[in-house]
């Protein structure tokens, strides 16, 4: 049994946030190795499927004039599914060369199995059966053309229209999902993954010789999705709310460049059709990244040296390398922020 602030999986986010409640995580399925080969190689797999049952959430909406109302019950239910596996090697040559690799992956798929929610006409609109914060996001379909408007500026027949206000030449436009006409919640549809990566892994190399040692860290993320519109609106939307101009907007919506624009025309005023949540936005949030590198050297003890007992020369780099995501560096996009880039050097003595 276990306490938790969050339908999302025990995380202190979402809208039960300030909610006290319990829910018990039982394990399904779990089967493990652990493997030790000529005290050189360790490897470990751990597979497992684990039920989360009893999760707080808000009832079905009655409407109030039934008379009803329904307190916030235990009901819900989430499914994870994955494994954590890692790869572990040493080794020394004759000449005493010491080396070292390893690798760590982590594996972790959740489905949401059971939730309260209100009808919804189509399948699609569901949360039940889909990821923990998976999008739920139009689909885009390029921009509206002035081929799409009468001689008056008014969309021309049989044009979808969208329900989030006015459009003009250069905006976003979408697919009518359910072919009523209209641009609206009932056509924004699961989509790729969550922001929570599905995929971890890391990678650390290293080796010894002669005094001299050697380590590096690199991790990799996959699986993930990030909205550009959510985490990036200040760099998406150029002028509006007083904005720069990015280069992200280096080929926006125009007249004379309607076939080949890659963003919506600017404007100074924020576009409510623009704005929603759509494929346009989503980017493939994955990316590798150079945690850290470190050099050093151990002086002999030897000469004027044998009076300390050890001494080391360093020098160490955190966050030097890494893919980007729209030109952004990913952690901005994860926590509002990049991780800064340090390079630092350092003695270390003992006596």
């Amino acid at each position: 049994m276990g306490t938790s602030n969050s339908y999302y999986n025990g995380r202190t986010e979402g809208p039960y946030a300030n909610a006290d409640f319990t829910w018990e995580a039982k394990t399904i399925a779990n089967f493990g190795i652990d493997l030790t080969l000529l005290n050189k190689l360790n490897a470990t797999i751990d597979l497992f499927t684990e039920k989360r049952t009893g999760i707080l959430e808000q009832p079905v909406n009655v409407p109030s004039y039934t008379g009803f109302s329904f307190q916030n019950a235990n009901t819900g239910e989430v499914v994870n599914k994955g494994f954590e596996a890692s790869l572990q090697y040493r080794d020394k040559t004759k000449s005493n060369f010491e080396y070292y690799g390893g690798a760590t992956i982590s594996f972790a798929r959740n489905e949401i199995s059971k939730k309260a929610e209100n009808y919804q006409p189509y399948d699609y609109l569901y949360q039940e059966g889909f990821r923990i914060g998976q999008f739920k996001a139009l689909q885009s379909a390029g921009f509206y053309q002035l081929s799409d408007f009468d001689a008056n500026g008014n969309l021309a027949a049989g044009v979808v229209k969208s329900t989030y206000g006015q459009v003009h030449p250069g905006d976003l436009k979408y697919v009518d999902q359910n072919g009523d006409g209209l641009i609206n919640d009932y056509d924004k549809k699961p989509m790729r993954f969550a922001k929570l990566p599905e995929i971890t892994m890391g990678f650390n190399l290293g080796c010894k010789y002669a005094g001299f040692d050697l380590d590096v860290f690199v991790q990799d993320v996959t699986n993930r999705t990030i909205s550009l519109i959510d985490d990036a609106f200040d760099y998406t939307h150029p002028l509006a709310n007083g904005n720069n101009i990015t280069l992200f907007s280096d080929n926006p919506w125009t007249p004379d460049q309607a076939q080949t624009a890659t963003s919506p025309r600017l404007s100074t005023l924020v576009n409510n059709n623009n704005n929603q949540q759509a494929d346009f936005w989503l980017r493939n949030g994955s990316f590798f990244k150079v945690r850290s590198i470190e050099l050093g050297y151990t002086v002999p003890q030897k000469g004027f040296f044998k009076r300390i007992d050890a001494l080391r020369i360093y020098a160490n780099g955190n966050n030097l390398i890494s893919s980007k995501i729209e030109r952004l560096e990913p952690e901005r996009l994860s926590m509002g922020y990049p991780l800064m880039k340090t390079i630092t050097a350092g003695i270390k003595a003992k006596f």
